[in-house]
């Protein structure tokens, strides 16, 4: 007797909000089930996020089952909403993580000291 099994993109991140400043480094991270094993992208503002030579600043990684995006050197333009998308042949799944722009406490001190 064989089973097979199958199973559509089920997708968790670890936060649905991040909070970075300008400058710094991120990370978002997207943990993916799905049985045929999915195909992950990344978007912001509808389009693909990627590694390239206008973008060095990106990285894509896959550690098992998670995909990490990283970007570095963090500009105003970095912050908004990323999709994390996993898509097999059972179906389509995605979810949202928001980037949003902080003023780190060591500029508040200084103005305040």
């Amino acid at each position: 007797m064989f089973i097979l099994y199958v199973d559509p993109p089920m997708l968790r991140t670890e936060a649905s909000v991040v909070y970075t400043g300008l400058g710094q480094r991120f990370y978002l991270a997207c943990h993916v089930s799905a049985e045929p094993p999915a195909d992950v992208t990344w978007t912001r503002q509808n389009r693909h996020v990627h590694v390239s030579r206008r973008m060095p600043r990106v990285e894509l990684v896959r550690r098992e089952d998670t995909w990490f995006l990283f970007l570095n050197n963090v500009t105003s333009e970095d912050f908004g909403e990323y999709v994390c998308r996993a898509n097999n042949t059972i179906g389509t799944s995605s979810t949202n993580v928001i980037v949003v722009g902080v003023i780190f406490l060591a500029f508040l001190r200084s103005i305040f000291s």
